[in-house]
């Protein structure tokens, strides 16, 4: 019997990347054009056939005719580059080439195929109810406990944990004669928050806050003046406090979006909310009852290859707070999200990219690889795990796993045609995936 040898090797990754619309090219046309030119726009992808003695050899099959592995056993899965038009031009410090492919995929031998759709990050997120009469000359606090990779690798000390407390001391509302005590304590204890967040730094004059956390007033029935959870979407810019410096907003996007929507679902709040504007000359004016704190993102280095950026905050209401029997409600638990831009781009500069170009990402850091990868956008991903086999000595065979992975952006039109390719070509091993 032939000796198997398989061994703990990883398998080979190969990035592939659909840019835009790009749609797939025309069946039967071939791979290669005159002059080095590649039929391929720049992030337009294709199946190749590769089959050894096919009469439709290195041209491409994108399964307007349904082809299974069983009619084109051997296929190649090749990507145009911003070079497929002009092989013979330069670049600095690395050329690209002018098309990207994967290794042959021998459909037989694929062990697995998977879809791996986005999935929105979302920040760590309480809720806290104030009390509709809350105590005069009272002391109401919050302890803010802050977790995270980044935390316990470069901020927190012998406790692990970096703690961080305010306090807010009520007057004698008695003699205020405000519209809302309720009001009152809500803004002050958000602008108290707010005070010592990086989100606001250099905008109450010599206090430079560092805490990676926003606290938002917010009205529950969403009877005040400020802007309605609903009304929220990626680009709003919501006005969030008054500083010494003026009127500081805060722009949602898509992870703040997603991380609003978990906290109506998981707290009190609706998407008939309201945002209310913190401002400490309208203490006790407002209708502002309840405080909502968002955990900020850490921050990166020029070169960061750490995938992590969530904190989680553990969030505790004490003093006054304890005795009304009140406490902070989880909103939404922190999420680093799947399908992200940077994530892609790191797995990609830790695996295809430095090896694309023979380089190594220790001894030489801030190099860049070239990539088709476009910041800020999000994708979906068609993963095929295969292998590859060879004999060694006389009646050995050695097995090499490969991995062939394409992404497909969110925001593009072609991911369709490029699922259905891909699905029918492995239909009689595996089922249809989705991304």
């Amino acid at each position: 019997m032939a000796n198997v040898i398989k061994g703990n090797k990883r398998a080979v990754e190969k990035v592939l990347v659909v840019k835009g619309n790009e749609t797939l090219p025309t069946d039967g046309t071939s791979l290669n054009g005159t002059g080095g030119v590649v039929n391929l726009n720049d992030g337009q992808i294709g199946l190749v056939d590769v089959t050894p003695g096919s009469g439709t050899f290195n041209t491409f099959f994108n399964n307007a005719s349904s082809f299974t592995f069983e009619q084109i056993p051997v296929a190649r899965v090749v990507q145009g580059t911003d070079m497929s038009a002009t092989p013979s031009q330069a670049r600095v410090p690395f050329t690209r080439r002018p098309v990207e492919a994967s290794l042959d995929i021998i459909g037989k031998q694929v062990t697995s195929y998977t879809g791996k759709a986005y999935a929105s990050p979302k920040r760590s997120a309480s809720v806290l109810a104030i009390s509709a009469t809350p105590q005069e000359l009272a002391k109401y606090s919050i302890y803010l406990g802050f977790r995270g990779r980044r935390v316990t690798e470069f901020d927190s000390g012998i406790q692990a944990v970096v703690k961080k407390k305010i306090e807010v001391n009520t007057p004698e509302f008695s003699t205020l004669g405000l519209t809302s005590d309720q009001d009152y304590l809500t803004q002050s204890l958000a602008y108290a928050i707010d005070q010592n967040s990086a989100a606001f730094t250099q905008q109450f004059g010599n206090v430079g806050g560092n805490w990676r956390v926003m606290a938002f007033a917010v009205d529950l029935s969403g009877g005040g003046s400020g802007t309605a959870i609903s009304a929220i979407t990626a680009g709003t810019s919501v006005p969030v406090v008054v500083t010494p410096a003026g009127t500081q907003s805060i722009t949602f996007d898509a992870e703040l979006v997603a991380t609003l929507a978990d906290v109506v679902t998981n707290t009190a709040l609706t998407n008939f909310s309201t945002i209310e504007l913190i401002d400490p000359s309208t203490y006790g004016t407002g209708t502002s009852d309840y405080l909502l704190i968002i955990a900020m993102n850490e921050t990166t280095a020029y070169i960061d290859r750490d995938p992590t950026l969530k904190i989680r905050i553990d969030a505790g209401a004490g003093d006054r707070f304890e005795d009304e029997a009140v406490n902070f409600v989880v909103g939404c638990n922190p999420f680093e999200g799947q399908g992200t831009y940077r994530q892609w781009k790191i797995y990609f500069d830790n695996t295809n990219g430095q090896r694309g170009y023979s380089q190594n990402r220790d001894l030489y850091p801030v190099l860049v690889y070239p990539t088709s990868l476009v910041e800020n956008e999000t994708y979906g991903a068609l993963v095929i795990e295969h292998y590859s086999s060879t004999q060694v000595q006389f009646t050995g065979t050695s097995i090499s796993p490969n991995k062939t992975i394409v992404l497909v952006p969110n925001s593009g039109s072609g991911k369709a045609a490029v699922l259905d390719a891909f699905n029918d070509w492995l239909a009689p091993a595996f089922p249809a995936v989705t991304i």
